[in-house]
């Protein structure tokens, strides 16, 4: 499945495993706002991503604080260790 986005980023949401353009520009508050987020948690993957030259994944870091913490399986998949929370994929040079 490819994602189109104009920025070239994707939001992962763990309750529906759905992928989505993720156009805005890589800022705190955005990522907060889309993530769901107060705290954010930097994670690089362990596999290739496709489309990404050097890809990070931005994570909930108080996900498992939460009451009903929901793994999201293909982060983790692409991590290489249990993430939970939703998941934004960038290039490492668009988050600063």
């Amino acid at each position: 499945m490819t994602i189109k986005s104009t920025k070239g980023s994707i939001l992962i949401e763990a309750a529906t495993m759905k992928m989505v353009a993720f156009d805005d520009e890589i800022t705190l508050e955005n990522l907060y706002k889309k993530i769901g987020c107060d705290l954010v948690e930097v994670v690089y993957p362990a596999r290739k991503v496709s489309g990404f030259q050097n890809p990070i994944l931005i994570c909930d870091e108080e996900a498992l604080y939460n009451n009903n913490p929901i793994l999201n399986m293909m982060a983790s998949m692409i991590a290489g260790q249990p993430i939970h929370g939703n998941v934004v994929v960038c290039e490492s040079a668009d988050f600063k």
